[in-house]
């Protein structure tokens, strides 16, 4: 298929695939085959050279589509490296995330296109999502640059394979994935791209965006490492240093640290939220005490946030835990 020129294209999506099974492979691929909005290259990343049934598989994909442009590594790389092989093959205005395991929603491209094309100050817009497989509902973010900034401190503020992302950006300003990261990659590249440019969500559902039984559980000490020295990051650039050697200087996070940070912000307003309640999700030990601390706190009260405090006085084991 190919009705426009290929040699100039406004999109580029881009996929790595790994070990995910061929049926979620195809109904990946199929959705972004099959978009209302045609006129993009689909730039493919094979990062598991060996698997026979794969290398087959993409092969037909490539053959029956033009738009697709297969990348085969000669070993396997991991995701991070993979993603920025695939980045620099792209040469479209805006690079369309998409995992494997994920099916894009009939209209996304057209829908993001549009709106990037109309906001050209925005340099990356993610979407909500369906959650299917493991668990379902409704994944959301917040909307506006600074609500998804500041709550960058309690999660990523967007869901990694819903996002579309203004090249010139990454280029003008020399930002990659950080190859250093095996895990949270896509958090690191927030981490960097929040200096420099401005953030959206559309709040519309155009991902269905799969959870395993194996991603909910599979969280590792690398990965929790790795997203704290971004969460550090994420501090810093929006706190200032002072917060940040208050909260990383010591040794350990208890109910003295968050006290300090509170009469160091000299100000008590919505973005102060999201890191008062990450403090109180990272302290080192819980105790009934300090779930009646977090409860006078209604400045910053989370339901969700209180739930976890329970959770973690009453059930868990809160050893080593940090922001």
């Amino acid at each position: 298929m190919k009705d426009f020129d290929m040699s100039q294209p406004l999109v580029s999506v881009l996929m790595c695939v790994y070990s995910e099974p061929l049926e979620w492979i195809h109904q990946s691929v199929s959705s972004i085959l099959n978009q209302s909005y045609s006129k993009f290259e689909f730039i493919l990343v094979n990062d598991a050279p060996k698997r026979t049934d794969l290398k087959k598989t993409l092969d037909n994909y490539s053959t029956c589509d033009d738009r697709i442009c297969l990348i085969e590594n000669s070993k396997n790389f991991g995701l991070t490296r993979s993603l920025n092989t695939g980045l620099e093959k792209c040469r479209g205005k805006y690079i369309v995330r998409m995992d494997a395991d994920d099916i894009s929603g009939l209209t996304r491209v057209e829908e993001q296109v549009k709106f990037m094309e109309q906001n050209s100050e925005i340099g990356v817009c993610g979407t909500w999502a369906k959650l299917f497989g493991a668990r379902n509902g409704i994944e959301k973010r917040a909307l506006k640059d600074e609500s998804l900034k500041f709550s960058m401190v309690l999660q990523s503020p967007f869901i990694h394979p819903s996002v579309i992302i203004r090249k010139a950006v990454l280029d003008t300003n020399r930002i990659r994935y950080n190859e250093n990261y095996r895990f949270a990659q896509d958090y690191g590249l927030w981490s960097d791209l929040m200096k420099v440019t401005i953030f959206a969500n559309l709040p519309l559902i155009l991902l269905n965006y799969r959870l395993s039984n194996q991603q909910i559980s599979n969280r590792n000490q690398e990965q929790k490492k790795i997203a704290y020295q971004i969460r550090q990051d994420v501090i810093r650039t929006l706190y200032g240093e002072n917060i940040e050697k208050i909260i990383y200087g010591g040794e350990k996070i208890n109910l003295n640290t968050i006290k300090m940070v509170k009469e160091s912000l000299m100000r008590y307003d919505k973005r102060d939220a999201p890191l008062m309640n990450a403090l109180y999700l990272s302290l080192q030990h819980y105790s009934f005490t300090v779930f009646l601390v977090y409860l006078r706190n209604l400045k910053y009260f989370n339901l969700e946030v209180a739930i976890k405090i329970i959770k973690r006085n009453f059930i868990h084991d809160s050893k080593n835990r940090r922001i």
